[in-house]
């Protein structure tokens, strides 16, 4: 079920705007609707953080999501802004900005997400 589908659903809108967010680094828009708005840079942004993980991947990088009400029962505590809360769950499949098929992958290769390659099966 998408989040807009629940009871919640007002409460797990994307609010439309993000205070405290450093614009210069993570872009004026960041978080205010559902994109996957670290699928950008997101080594750039996050290496070195508790989030990035050196010997895993960081498909994280590719979900969208948006910064929600504190009264979202989908929403997590956010990173950068302590008195903020986001949602990838309120954003599930709603994106209008992601030019690729889900699931995509984080390449680090090229510090961008992806559509998978196909594979042959057995």
């Amino acid at each position: 079920a998408v989040a807009v589908d629940c009871k919640y659903s007002t409460a797990c809108k994307c609010l439309g705007t993000n205070p405290g967010v450093d614009t210069t680094k993570f872009g004026i828009n960041y978080g205010t609707t559902c994109s996957a708005w670290d699928s950008s840079d997101c080594a750039g942004h996050w290496n070195g953080t508790t989030f990035w993980q050196n010997a895993s991947r960081n498909d994280w990088c590719c979900d969208d999501w948006c910064y929600v009400s504190e009264k979202c029962p989908l929403a997590d505590d956010d990173s950068i802004i302590s008195a903020m809360k986001f949602s990838y769950q309120a954003c599930n499949g709603t994106s209008q900005s992601s030019s690729l098929a889900a699931p995509s992958a984080y390449s680090a290769s090229n510090n961008t997400c992806e559509a998978p390659a196909s594979c042959d099966c057995l």
